[in-house]
């Protein structure tokens, strides 16, 4: 059998303590499930103001060291527990032991405290406008992954590394490999769950970070004056993976690189895409506690029920027969918000045929300025709440009969897989991690799970909505027959985990599990 492995998450969110998008979920998720393959996991995170249950939290070093940029930065380490409970990745066999993993297998999760950089009102940014040291709170977050692994002596197989924030990490365990025999055998993963975003920040930083000036070159960390951290980190980690196989092959090109395709060609043979999984035990219909009524792919009928419950919510009519279509999104022009909001402008206002929309978000000031005219002048047909709710969110997932996602990119999306689970059909760009999951409607086969469409304008959307609308007049059976389909997917993270494996094998070379 392989040897379990040491694997180190330094990540700027973990889900139900800190999140702002997908990579919370995953560094929440993946840790546990590759505990239940046998390995040990250990997560450090900022110890942000609003990470809830903080008076529950132990101390794990009162006092932390870490160097950074020629300083001395203290920090302080809380610990808590990540538990699998009763999910799926609780109840699989262990890759390295043979045995069964116990229900209550946990990740050490800890806490990275310094008031001055984490002690504020938000993760990255207060009323829109980043942090104007941001570069430095994180560099030090990543610094202070390799200074706590030591001070619990435990020196890791792997440090996994996540996005911009913490990619600086692969520089730092780099100089350890040649200073300190501790560190010779550890190799750094660098995932990228939105390389549109890469930590750019004034190259006068550099001192601070402690970049050496060999490395402030185009080849690494400088990008048109500035240090870019994400682009250092590439050139520098070991291996890199994206969140979906789509979303690797797209970012060697020109169109879908977010200008560091020339950089992504160069590490073409570290890249690999491993597709994000879905925790069954927080999106199940069937065991859904947010929704009205329970359903599953042997009775559906529970869901007619959730859709009247979200007619009335949104305060629209409760009529079975009105496909609806809904949508829970971060209000961003990633999100496809500078075709949609035309295209439903124009749909709304053809009088084509009836159908309702309900829609819950927010961030841009000015999409939701647009949808909040949109909805003042198609009362009754769209309804709109600004903000989130995770109970809204999965009561959109159950009662919509269709959930729109025409993402301008998406490295993997989780919303569309929630959909199929749910049995309400996805209509998508076939981008990314879209175009991994969903299969296309084929009127001619029945095959596919959803709808999906390729330009990013107002008239492909528009056409694939009314394309929507006639199959859901014309071809109900067909569509029922799709939703089975979908509901039958599974993306199980056990999957994922055995990928990344895989991938951490690769990394140290030894035999892959």
């Amino acid at each position: 059998m392989s040897k379990p492995l040491r694997v180190a998450f330094v990540c700027s969110e973990v889900a139900g303590f800190s999140k702002t998008g997908g990579l919370a979920d995953v560094c929440h998720a993946l840790p546990l499930a590759l505990a239940a393959l046998g390995h040990e996991v250990r997560i450090l995170t900022p110890l942000y103001a609003s990470v809830p249950g903080q008076d529950q939290f132990r101390v794990i070093l009162p006092t932390l060291d870490v160097l950074l940029g020629g300083q001395s930065l203290g920090g302080k380490v809380w610990g808590a527990s990540l538990t699998s409970g009763n999910s799926e990745t609780s109840r699989r066999t262990p890759e390295a032991s043979g045995k069964e993993t116990p229900s209550d297998a946990s990740v050490a999760l800890h806490f990275l405290e310094h008031q001055d950089f984490f002690g504020r009102a938000g993760l990255y940014d207060e009323h829109g406008s980043p942090y104007s040291d941001n570069a430095l709170r994180f560099g030090f977050l990543a610094k202070a992954g390799l200074a706590w692994c030591e001070a619990q002596d435990w020196i890791p197989d792997i440090l996994h590394l996540h996005d911009w924030h913490v990619a600086i990490g692969a520089l730092y365990l780099r100089h350890l490999r040649e200073s300190d025999a501790r560190w010779q055998h550890t190799h750094s993963v660098l995932t990228l769950h939105n390389a549109g975003y890469q930590g750019q920040t004034p190259m006068p930083q550099a001192n601070l970070l402690g970049i050496p000036a060999e490395l402030r070159n185009q080849e690494c960390f400088e990008d048109h004056g500035q240090l870019n951290l994400l682009k250092g980190g590439i050139a520098l980690a070991d291996k890199l993976n994206a969140v979906s196989p789509g979303y690797a092959e797209e970012l060697l090109t020109p169109l879908g690189g977010h200008g560091l395709h020339v950089h992504f060609q160069r590490r073409s043979e570290d890249l690999v895409g491993i597709l994000n999984g879905v925790e069954e035990s927080s999106w199940n219909p069937a065991t859904d506690p947010h929704l009205p009524a329970n359903y599953s792919l042997k009775d559906r009928s529970g869901k007619r029920k959730c859709k009247a419950a979200l007619q009335r919510r949104f305060g629209l009519a409760e009529n079975p027969e009105v496909p609806l279509f809904g949508m829970v999104s971060r209000l961003t022009e990633q999100k496809g918000f500078g075709f949609l909001i035309p295209a439903l402008e124009q749909w709304l206002g053809a009088g084509l045929a009836e159908f309702q929309v309900v829609m819950l978000g927010s961030g841009d000031e000015h999409l939701r300025q647009a949808l909040d005219r949109l909805a003042a002048t198609h009362p009754g047909t769209l309804g709109w709440m600004h903000g989130y709710s995770d109970p809204l969110a999965h009561l959109i997932e159950g009662g919509s009969d269709f959930f729109l996602m025409p993402s301008l990119y998406e490295p993997c999306g989780l919303n569309q897989i929630y959909s199929l689970r749910y049995g309400t059909l996805p209509i998508v760009r076939a981008v990314g991690g879209l175009k991994d999951t969903v299969a296309n409607y084929d009127p001619e086969t029945g095959g596919g799970t959803g709808f999906v469409f390729h330009d990013p304008t107002p008239e492909a959307l528009r056409g694939t909505l009314n394309w929507v609308l006639e199959t859901w007049q014309h071809q109900r059976t067909a569509l029922r027959a799709v939703q089975r389909r979908a509901m039958r997917k599974r993306f199980s993270w056990e999957k994922s985990a055995q990928q990344y494996v895989k991938l951490y094998r690769t990394a140290l070379r030894r035999d892959t599990a």
